[in-house]
């Protein structure tokens, strides 16, 4: 016993399809925009990566405790992604926090495996003797 399927054709769904790709086509398009009248450029993702270590609220922890902060991140985003000038940002100068702090962990965590070891040697140690 063998089953068929139909196959009809859905009303609109082919127009559907091609607005829809003209939209995803329209969204890579243009390279700048304009917000508030001011000229932005895409979000790239040393854009998020910078905006995250600058602590914007739309990256990092996405909290805004009033109208006034959160009006100040958009106004912050809106600027770093403008022609505005901005100070010179030198990737060890942006990052060094961020490194400091890791090199801080993985130093921390070294120090520790390093002190068990060193107890479980003695203990061995004490242990044959």
């Amino acid at each position: 016993m063998s089953a068929t399927l139909e196959f009809r054709e859905i009303p609109g769904f082919a127009d559907a399809l091609r607005r829809e790709a003209s939209v995803r086509r329209e969204a890579w398009a243009h390279s700048h925009t304009q917000i508030c009248g001011v000229r932005v450029r895409v979000l790239t993702l040393r854009d998020v990566v910078i905006l995250e270590e600058l602590q914007n609220g739309f990256f990092c922890p996405w909290r805004f405790d009033s109208d006034e902060e959160y009006l100040s991140h958009c106004a912050q985003l809106v600027w770093w992604l403008s022609d505005l000038p901005k100070p010179p940002i030198y990737s060890r100068s942006i990052f060094h926090p961020w490194v400091a702090g890791r090199q801080r962990q993985l130093l921390s965590k070294e120090t520790k495996t390093k002190e068990i070891e060193t107890k479980i040697l003695v203990k061995k140690e004490l242990a044959t003797h």
